[in-house]
């Protein structure tokens, strides 16, 4: 579980195969609500309070940005 007013414990904590609930500690900005929300969609997160999101596997962006970088050419 984490808190909805910080994207970095929310990217962090995508980067483990636990469930992820997002607690809203009241008064979510526009882009924070917009990151819960979107988390929500996909699957990939659940309300406090709400049932579990799907079983995902651990999110592992730099290694999928270096890999594109690294198709691109670019490094």
């Amino acid at each position: 579980m984490v808190t909805g007013d910080s994207i970095s414990m929310l990217s962090e904590a995508l980067m483990t195969p636990a469930p992820l609930h997002i607690a809203d500690p009241g008064g979510l900005g526009p882009r924070h609500r917009a990151v819960a929300d979107s988390l929500f969609a996909a699957g990939l997160a659940a309300p406090l309070g709400g049932p579990p999101p799907p079983p995902r596997a651990a999110l592992d962006e730099t290694a999928r940005v270096a890999a594109e970088i690294r198709a691109r050419g670019w490094a």
